[in-house]
């Protein structure tokens, strides 16, 4: 979530209590977390390769130097009034002042790099930070919602907004006009525009008018998931896996303080980035095992087509479960799953199985 401009002022002078001082110096992101509060040995590089990839989309120059963005990991107990951010929510932007309860946010790292063009309305404004703030934790795609653009169109930045929507349609705009086209649009629009100033900027860069679009939005793109529209900018362009496209296989520890494990998340989960390329479309076994039973359901591999709003799929295999799957060719993010509380151990095995006329 962003600020309300309206109200920022006023809700800096609120906050009284010292907020922590910077503890963690990247290149793009400095991190400043409350004592106790301890990042897993990737989120770091992870912020600045999200950043950097964010930025270049954007085409933006990456924050150094003093410019670089801080980003403000707190304690949720007293988050409201050390904070511009409303209470209720995980975090907030404030240019290059990121807040959160959470580490990492890349929702907000999006909202730092987007308020070089400016802030525009409510529903593109969280739009464009939903559509491209990646996968987080989640091992599988969340389920469908329904899509009421016109009830958000004129959302004002007090009364709710549904992300689903406003991501959804954001992420739709730019498949079919461009992220430039979508940028330019958005960077003419205002804080506080109406149904009738979008409407207009609609017919000037996309040269469709507004009800058009959400109904052909409606029409063609309503089934699309967010985790399957988002393009996973730092997930598909993780380490890739060097294999031979018949099997690769992989045993290692995972633990939080492992210089590729990122977290610790919303719940305290641990992820590492991997990208896999599947040469050709076709049937695999797929394992997941562990030698620690009892941390086996904190324990899992997902695999997320890095194309956009296909047919192809997510598959996620949680430890002790071996599963069979059709992958298309193409690229995928692979990512492990575990707890940043407990270091695990997890195996996974990926073995293409012959198709008939092969064997």
């Amino acid at each position: 979530m962003t600020h309300r401009l309206s109200f920022l002022l006023a809700a800096l002078g609120l906050a009284c209590d010292p907020l922590p001082p910077v503890r963690h110096e990247g290149v793009h992101v400095r991190v400043a977390p409350d004592p106790g509060l301890e990042l897993c040995g990737g989120t770091l590089a992870h912020m600045d390769d999200f950043v950097a990839r964010v930025s270049a989309e954007f085409g933006v120059d990456p924050p150094i130097g003093d410019d670089r963005f801080t980003y403000y990991w707190l304690d949720p107990e007293d988050f409201g009034k050390r904070t511009p951010c409303p209470d209720a929510v995980a975090g907030c932007a404030v240019y290059d002042g990121v807040y959160s309860k959470v580490a990492p946010l890349d929702h907000e790292l999006v909202h730092s790099v987007s308020f070089a063009y400016g802030v525009g309305p409510q529903i593109f404004v969280e739009g464009l930070a939903r559509a491209y703030e990646g996968l987080e934790a989640w091992r599988s795609p969340q389920p469908q919602r329904p899509r009421d653009v016109w009830k958000f169109v004129s959302a004002n930045w007090i009364a709710p907004l549904d992300y689903d929507v406003a991501g959804a349609f954001t992420s739709y705009l730019i498949a079919r006009f461009g992220l430039d086209v979508f940028l330019s649009m958005y960077a003419g629009l205002g804080l506080v525009a109406r149904e009738g100033a979008i409407d207009r900027a609609f017919k000037k860069h996309f040269s469709v008018d507004l009800a058009r679009t959400i109904d052909d939005f409606t029409a063609d793109n309503g089934d699309c998931l967010h985790e399957h529209a988002d393009p996973k900018l730092s997930e598909c362009g993780a380490p890739e896996i060097a294999w031979d496209g018949e099997y690769a296989a992989e045993f290692r520890r995972l633990a939080c303080e492992q210089e590729d494990a990122v977290g610790p998340y919303y719940g305290g989960d641990v992820v590492v980035m991997r990208s896999l390329v599947v040469p050709v479309e076709a049937t695999y076994d797929i394992a997941v095992i562990t030698d620690e039973p009892a941390l086996a359901p904190a324990l899992a591999i997902s695999l997320f087509p890095c194309s956009q709003c296909g047919t192809d799929l997510a598959v996620t295999v949680g430890a002790g479960e071996r599963i069979t799957a059709r992958l298309a060719a193409g690229r995928y993010s692979l990512r492990l799953h575990g707890s940043a509380r407990r270091e695990a151990r997890i195996g996974w095995a990926l073995t293409r199985r012959p198709d008939d006329g092969e064997r």
